[in-house]
């Protein structure tokens, strides 16, 4: 039952007003839409809350609840919204939406037991199976910068990881990519990319390195077009196809005028063998970095290079390479170079469909050929020219040795190179024609006490009429 009553005067006191505890008291705040009827004081005469006629509370100085707040349409404050809940567990959350299943949700989580806070859960909670559903959109000055959906993470702009990603290392999966990057700086590693597109790709010292060991790292074309390495006009800046030892052994001291280089325990450190490599990629003498071969390893502390330094100093970063073939620009004055090492100090084998040893004191600043070669124009030889066609280190008695040579216009020596004895003979087509004077060699098949170079049936021979345990090798220059 409502009690009802007109007031045209003030009242001060609700106790005034008697209603009795099974009915309601209906307070009528006048017919003018929206005008302000009805204002709570407090006992000091302060303004605390007022109703308007539309029945809404237009101002609430401070409001304190125990309970839940339902039902309100909309909440405006010039304050702070405040809740703290004491109480272990409680994780107080906020709920935006039209329901539990269509809302975001802001919750502080507490530690297991307590009453400290944990961390803070973002959530969303969408019905419909739709992709993207519920995703967040963060904007600034009215622009979006930022999209979190099913994806995961779109930024529009640019992402400032000033700490790194995680511990300094941007790892992508799966078949997700980056797109639109125009410039990616970095100096950690670039993990799990399977395919990688870019224009340009600025490397650091460690290069293009497969993190999987023994997995090599391949370079190719899939449009079927060229690939290219630039190399710069500068004798510091090469291309180095080789075998990595260690990224970098630094405090190693030089001095001046001086070919070896030391540290403790460099040899160790490096790996450094005879006809290896060393580059010297940071030294306050300018001049003294570049590419060096390891031509002496006089003691574990001590490296010997091919060529004297020319500072003395104690702050040289290098880099060791067990194996490399070495591509360099030229410097304006010499050209350009193509130089082998190995730490194994073998040649550099060009041709062939197979490794084969050397037969000579070849070392790795040399080439092999195991098979032809042919020069188109003349060829230039500043030293000796040595070719040798046949050998036997064990030649004894009667034995026969083919030379090969099957026809040709030129020079065929024969040398015994236990002893001293060698003879040169000229050959025109299948004759030949001894031109040396040495009485041990003739031209003449099974003749006693000498060495028989002649002709049998399809190329030319040596015959050992001598004796046992001589060592025997033939060379040929001329034209075949």
């Amino acid at each position: 039952m409502a009690y009802k009553t007109s007031i045209s005067d003030t009242v001060q006191s609700l106790s005034e007003i008697q209603v009795p505890t099974d009915g309601n008291l209906d307070v009528n705040l006048g017919d003018t839409a929206g005008a302000r009827k009805l204002v709570i004081k407090d006992s000091s005469d302060t303004e605390v809350a007022n109703i308007d006629s539309n029945g809404l509370f237009t101002s609430i100085t401070g409001l304190t609840l125990s309970g839940a707040v339902s039902g309100i349409t909309t909440l405006g404050m010039g304050g702070d919204l405040t809740n703290y809940e004491n109480t272990n567990d409680a994780s107080p959350s906020i709920f935006l939406g039209s329901a539990a299943a269509e809302c975001v949700e802001i919750q502080s989580v507490y530690d297991a037991g307590a009453k400290t806070l944990n961390y803070i859960q973002l959530q969303t909670y969408a019905a419909s199976a739709a992709a993207d559903k519920g995703e967040w959109r963060i904007g600034v000055d009215g622009t979006d910068i930022l999209h979190i959906d099913d994806g995961g993470l779109e930024v529009t702009g640019t992402v400032d990881a000033t700490g790194g990603f995680t511990d300094g290392v941007m790892t992508i999966n799966g078949s997700g990519g980056m797109t639109g990057v125009a410039s990616l700086a970095m100096t950690g590693a670039i993990t799990g990319v399977t395919d990688l597109t870019v224009n340009t790709i600025i490397l650091g010292w460690e290069g293009i390195r497969n993190q999987t060991p023994g997995v090599p790292v391949r370079i190719g074309s899939s449009a079927g077009g060229e690939i290219e390495f630039e190399i710069p006009e500068t004798t510091v800046y090469s291309v180095l196809f080789g075998d990595l030892f260690d990224f970098g052994i630094t405090g190693v001291s030089s001095t001046a005028a001086s070919a070896n280089i030391t540290k403790n325990g460099l040899v160790a450190a490096t790996g450094a063998a005879i006809g290896g490599l060393l580059y010297i990629w940071s030294s306050s003498t300018t001049a003294d970095i570049g590419w060096y071969r390891v031509t002496g390893v006089p003691d574990a502390n001590t490296i010997t290079v091919d060529r004297v330094l020319s500072g003395t100093q104690t702050d040289l970063k290098i880099t060791p390479y067990t194996h490399g073939t070495l591509f360099k620009p030229s410097d304006g004055t010499n050209g350009q170079t193509i130089t082998h090492y190995s730490k194994y100090n073998k040649p550099l084998q060009i041709g062939g469909t197979i490794p084969v040893a050397t037969t000579q004191s070849l070392t790795a600043a040399d080439i092999l050929i195991p098979s032809k070669l042919e020069v188109g124009g003349i060829a230039y030889f500043e030293n000796q020219v040595l070719s040798q066609v046949a050998a036997d280190a064990d030649f004894d008695n009667t034995e026969v040795l083919s030379t090969g040579i099957t026809s040709g216009y030129g020079l065929l020596v024969v040398a015994e190179t236990v002893g001293t004895e060698a003879c040169v003979y000229l050959i025109a087509g299948a004759t030949i024609e001894k031109i040396g004077t040495d009485a041990t060699f003739t031209v003449t098949k099974d003749n006693a006490a000498t060495y028989n170079v002649y002709w049998d049936v399809n190329q030319f021979k040596v015959q050992n009429k001598v004796g046992d345990n001589k060592a025997i090798k033939v060379g040929f220059y001329g034209l075949l």
